[in-house]
């Protein structure tokens, strides 16, 4: 008896370290597949929310079309300023070129109309003389009535690909942007010689070309290139008026010819729409060329997603992008914010301050995080301003320069200022720049002398020069 259970009390022991074996073995089993299991399920739940939440169908974009205005060569502009290189056979040689051969520099010539550098006569009439023929060239280009860059007519064939290439970037800044600074320097000459009349109509030469280029098909970088070579103009423009000898008529002729350069809007929407479309091609280029070795300039290397998946709705971000340029075109800074507070990252970014799992977990259980990365990109703050007081400004730049020609011809004829810019209305100045900016947006102060426009902080600081936009009225 003793020695059965002797043996059962010895099978029973063995059996103990046989049991724990089998199922520390079972541990390990599910643990492995519940590992591997794991795995399969992180790789295959994009695939699996891919299916259920799938892309928006094609975007209605029709209200951002553009025509496609075919102009020909001999009537546009562009290839007035624009020959090709017979080295590289590229478009991107400039036709009106200024020489420097003398003691003047570009920078030297800038300085001195912006009168940071003291004027310098022998050194200004050697550069007049010397760029005679690109004087000439430059006041017959004027008379052709389109300019276009025929790399940017058609909104469907518009990348980056294609806007950083050779073909495609405007002339050299020599030969171009310069123009206004160039044009001044050759006005305050011929008003140096008493040729007023010939010095006002270079200035307005250089106005015309930069209004044609600004109402052109362009991209927003060059848009706003166009915007800034019309604003230098008018700046320069102003400068001349104090010491001009000419007759109220005259001046009146002018003032009503500054009509024609309030439109900014019209070559605005195009700049926007164009934009559009080139981001949307942006994407349809990297979706269909995924194997190209050709990246999309404006995002980092790798950036651009090249497929449609759960993190990347190409149509959803192309709503995004269409929703951003019709704000752009109502010019509402509401709309803008509106935009950006229903595609915030605000909840992303508390996140990742806070809980890094929590912030990897929904980074990668959202739809399209891809594409509302990119759209962020976009929507930076600091690339979107608000464009309503942004276009204002400008066309108060037009108004007060309107308004100083006009002033001017007041004195001219009573030898006297007006009292206020009511006076001056209509005969003197156009009533267009109430239409266009507001009767009370032009601020005159006849007993301080100045003419001025609020600054970019939208306040008006009552003249003050270091914040408002004064012109300081010397005749």
């Amino acid at each position: 008896m003793d020695q059965e259970n002797i043996q059962t009390s010895t099978q029973t022991t063995e059996q103990k370290p046989i049991k724990k074996k089998n199922k520390f073995l079972r541990f390990l089993k599910w643990f492995f597949i519940t590992i591997l299991g794991l795995i399969v399920l992180f790789f295959f739940i994009p695939i699996i929310l891919g299916i259920i939440f799938r892309d928006i169908p094609p975007i209605d974009n029709s209200d951002l079309q553009l025509p496609v205005v075919i102009i020909p060569d001999d009537q546009n502009i562009y290839f007035n300023l624009v020959a090709k290189d017979e080295k590289t056979g590229l478009m991107n040689k400039p036709k009106i070129v200024f020489i420097f051969t003398g003691s003047s520099t570009e920078q030297d010539l800038k300085d001195m109309v912006s009168g940071k550098k003291a004027w310098d006569e022998k050194v200004v009439k050697e550069f007049v003389f010397q760029n005679e023929k690109a004087f000439n060239q430059l006041s017959q280009v004027v008379n052709k009535k389109y300019f276009q860059n025929p790399n940017l007519i058609d909104q469907n064939k518009v990348t980056d690909i294609v806007i950083f290439s050779d073909e495609t970037v405007l002339p050299p800044v020599n030969s171009f942007w310069y123009f206004p600074y160039f044009g001044a320097v050759r006005a305050h000459y011929l008003i140096k010689q008493n040729k007023d009349k010939e010095a006002f109509d270079e200035m307005f030469n250089i106005l015309r070309l930069a209004q044609k280029i600004q109402d052109s098909q362009l991209t927003f970088l060059q848009y706003f290139g166009a915007r800034t070579m019309k604003e230098r103009g008018l700046d320069f423009l102003q400068t001349t008026v104090a010491s001009s000898t000419l007759t109220a008529a005259e001046l009146i002729q002018y003032s009503q010819e500054i009509d024609e350069f309030y439109n900014s809007r019209d070559g605005f929407a195009k700049a926007v729409k164009l934009e559009y479309h080139l981001w949307i091609n942006n994407i349809d280029y990297r979706m269909t060329n995924k194997d190209s070795s050709q990246e999309i300039p404006s995002l980092p290397e790798g950036y651009f997603p090249s497929f449609s998946s759960f993190y990347f709705h190409p149509n959803e971000v192309k709503l995004l992008i269409a929703n951003m340029a019709r704000c752009e075109l109502k010019q509402t800074e509401e709309c803008m914010a509106r935009l950006r507070e229903e595609d915030s990252f605000d909840e992303f970014e508390s996140l990742e301050q806070n809980n890094t799992a929590a912030f990897l977990f929904k980074m990668y259980t959202t739809k399209n995080i891809g594409g509302r990365l990119l759209f962020s990109i976009l929507m930076e703050p600091s690339l979107i301003p608000s464009w309503d007081r942004y276009m204002m400004e400008k066309e108060m730049k037009v108004a007060q320069t309107q308004a100083i020609l006009a002033l001017k011809a007041f004195k001219n004829d009573t030898g006297n200022l007006s009292a206020s810019l009511d006076e001056l209305t209509p005969k003197y100045l156009p009533v267009t720049y109430i239409e266009k900016v507001g009767k009370d947006a032009l601020k005159y102060i006849p007993e301080k002398k100045i003419i001025y426009t609020v600054g970019t902080d939208g306040k008006d600081d009552g003249g003050d020069p270091t914040k408002d936009d004064v012109y300081q009225i010397t005749f």
